[in-house]
């Protein structure tokens, strides 16, 4: 059975809480920030493109966001998205590419749109990446 489109975010959310310890993951978008956190921005799917018995291909939008009150903040938000960190968000996830069997496979498509964001009146640094998973 192909997993659904919960099952799919449900996978995300408990590998970047295992592989980014202290970072905050929030599934929808909050009303208030406690950094640093991945928030979930964007989930998109293809539901006519099958690549096999009912799997389908999702576009999956995560921003990550610091501190910009911090001085090693933005340090930090580049820590990360570095794929060379062990316990950034993209080996959070690329370090089990099947969400535990829940998908055939995802990885990152795209990195960058670094900014600073402002939530209710507290700013911080952001970066966007793009994931690409195959259910």
């Amino acid at each position: 059975m192909a997993a659904t489109n919960a099952d799919v975010l449900d996978g995300i959310e408990t590998a970047l809480s295992a592989g980014c310890p202290g970072v905050n993951v929030y599934r929808v978008p909050p009303q208030e920030v406690v950094a640093p956190a991945v928030l979930l921005t964007g989930f998109t799917f293809e539901p006519h493109l099958i690549f096999g018995p009912g799997a389908r291909r999702f576009n999956i939008e995560l921003t990550v966001v610091v501190s910009s009150r911090s001085v090693n903040g933005f340090n930090d938000l580049l820590d990360l998205m570095d794929p060379s960190n062990s316990r950034s968000v993209q080996a959070a996830l690329e370090n089990d590419p099947t969400l535990d069997g829940l998908v055939s496979d995802l990885r990152m498509s795209t990195t960058g749109d670094l900014r600073e964001l402002t939530v209710g009146e507290t700013g911080y640094w952001a970066m966007t990446g793009q994931f690409e998973v195959i259910g």
